[in-house]
C-alpha cells in the first residue's frame, strides 16, 4: 500500500496569523484533528486540535487565577 492511497488530497490548512479559536471552529466543523500551518507557500508547522485546547484553557485557568487573586486580595474594594 502507498501513502498516495490513503491520504488526503483536500488539505485545509491555516497561517501563523489566523485566530486560534476561528481554527478550532473550522477543524470542528470539517472533522479534522490536525491543520498544517503554512508561511509564504511553505510548511511552517501543524497545529493539533488537542493541544490548541489546552493552550486555551491553560490561559483560561491563568485568567481565572490571576482574577481570583485580585477580587481576594486584602486591599482589593469592593
Amino acid at each position: 500500500m502507498l501513502v498516495k492511497e490513503v491520504m488526503t488530497t483536500t488539505v485545509i490548512s491555516c497561517s501563523l496569523d489566523d485566530n486560534l479559536e476561528d481554527v478550532l471552529v473550522l477543524m470542528a466543523d470539517k472533522g479534522i484533528r490536525h491543520a498544517p500551518v503554512v508561511e509564504g507557500g511553505k510548511l511552517a508547522g501543524l497545529v493539533a486540535r488537542r493541544d490548541a485546547l489546552e493552550f486555551l484553557y491553560q490561559q483560561a485557568s491563568l485568567d481565572a487565577a490571576h482574577l481570583t487573586d485580585w477580587l481576594f486580595r486584602s486591599d482589593a474594594r469592593y
